[in-house]
């Protein structure tokens, strides 16, 4: 029985060196310590079409582990990507941001009706718009008033500077 079916394997000799590939690329994913890919390619347990991407998934996921498993020291040997430049892009794009949601807030309190309270009645008792038009009006008349302070003490400057 075993010399027959060595007899057809003398035969096809694709098929001994397509044997001979599977059982060395077998061992060095065993080497890798990826015996889970092997098993999984050859008892088909992942289609054929998608064992590149396991492969690129587990390839990736080795390297990020290694990286960020570590010190960090991998990382600052990575050419252009300096830790110092990350965090700085990190924290500018952090404020902007921060930036852009209070301006979404801004721009969404811009549409808001303001509350237009009591304005009439006795002063104590007005509310909302009506109590800050109150108030500024006040600070007008205020304001009004100490200008008119201030050309006044100039006039006296300029009346007593002529009498001298």
């Amino acid at each position: 029985m075993l010399s027959s079916n060595l007899r057809g394997l003398q035969g096809d000799c694709h098929g001994t060196g397509l044997a001979a590939d599977l059982l060395k690329y077998r061992a060095a994913l065993a080497d890798c310590g990826l015996q889970a890919f092997a098993a999984s390619a050859v008892e088909k347990l992942i289609e054929a079409n998608k064992l590149d991407d396991l492969y690129e998934l587990l390839s990736t996921s080795a390297l990020l582990r290694s990286y960020l498993g570590g010190d960090g020291s991998e990382l600052s040997r990575v050419g252009s990507l300096a830790l110092d430049a990350a965090r700085k892009a990190f924290r500018k794009a952090d404020k902007n941001l921060h930036k852009l949601e209070a301006a979404a807030i801004v721009s969404a309190r811009l549409g808001d009706d303001i509350p237009k309270g009591r304005s009439y009645g006795r002063k104590s008792e007005y509310t909302e718009l009506g109590l800050i038009e109150k108030e500024v009006g006040l600070v007008t008349v205020l304001c009004r008033s100490l200008n008119s302070l201030c050309h006044l003490g100039f006039e006296c400057e300029r009346a007593d500077a002529a009498h001298i």
